[in-house]
C-alpha cells in the first residue's frame, strides 16, 4: 500500500512538471494576443466585454486586452490615453524594453526613457511585441498595435492586430474613432511607396516583460 502511494505521488509530480504553469511568460503573451484576435471586426461600441470607446482608442484597445488577459504588471490596463503614455509607463515602470528601428525618431525620443532602450535596425519583431508608428514628421507617437506572429523584417509585411484602424485606401475625411475597427494587417514602413498599409513610419517596438 505504501509503495502504491509513493508511486502515485511520483506520477503526480511528473504530470505537474510536464504542464506549462499558468502565468508563464509565453502563456501570458498567448492570452494577450488571443484576446486581441477575438475582437477582430469590432468597432468602438461592439465590444461585448467593455463599454463603448469615446475617443481614439488604439491605446485603450491594448489596455483592454491586457486587462482581460490579467497582465497589469506588464502592460497598463487603464490610465494611458496616448501612445507615448503607454510607452513611458511600460519601459520606465514595468520593465519593458523599447527597440527603436528609426534613427531620427530614436534621437528625438531616447532621453524620455530611464528604462531599457535600444536602437537596432536588425531587430526581428516577435509575437506579442507592441509596434509603434509615427506620421511623416517622425516626431509624433501616432499609433500602436500588436505583433501577432514572429517576423523576419521590422519594416516589411509585419503581421499586426490593431484597434482604431482602417482599411487600406479608406478616405481620410471619414476617419474618426467611430468609423474605425479592430483589424489584422500586414504593415509596411512608409518608405515602401508601393506597398499596402504604408501610410505611417514604423519607428519602434516594445517588448513587454510578460
Amino acid at each position: 500500500m505504501k509503495k502504491r502511494i509513493i508511486l502515485f505521488l511520483i506520477f503526480c509530480l511528473v504530470l505537474t512538471a510536464s504542464v506549462p504553469a499558468f502565468g508563464s511568460s509565453k502563456t501570458n503573451m498567448e492570452r494577450f494576443v488571443r484576446h486581441a484576435s477575438n475582437h477582430v471586426g469590432d468597432n468602438y461600441k461592439s465590444f461585448k466585454d467593455r463599454k463603448s470607446f469615446t475617443s481614439d482608442w488604439c491605446v485603450q484597445f491594448i489596455e483592454h486586452c491586457s486587462n482581460q488577459a490579467g497582465l497589469k504588471k506588464a502592460i497598463p490596463t487603464s490610465g494611458c490615453y496616448y501612445v507615448n503614455d503607454i510607452a513611458y509607463n511600460m519601459v520606465n515602470k514595468k520593465g519593458a524594453t523599447i527597440v527603436f528601428v528609426n534613427k531620427k525618431f530614436y534621437d528625438k525620443k531616447k532621453s524620455y526613457f530611464a528604462g531599457k532602450k535600444k536602437f537596432n535596425t536588425s531587430y526581428k519583431p516577435r509575437k506579442g511585441d507592441l509596434i509603434i508608428f509615427s506620421d511623416t514628421s517622425l516626431y509624433y507617437w501616432q499609433h500602436i498595435g500588436i505583433v501577432r506572429a514572429n517576423c523576419s523584417s521590422n519594416l516589411r509585411n509585419v503581421p499586426t492586430i490593431e484597434g482604431n484602424t482602417y482599411p487600406d485606401g479608406f478616405k481620410k475625411s471619414k476617419m474618426t474613432y467611430k468609423t474605425s475597427h479592430v483589424m489584422k494587417k500586414y504593415r509596411n514602413d512608409h518608405k515602401y511607396k508601393n506597398a499596402k498599409y504604408n501610410n505611417l513610419y514604423i519607428v519602434a517596438y516594445i517588448k513587454p516583460k510578460y
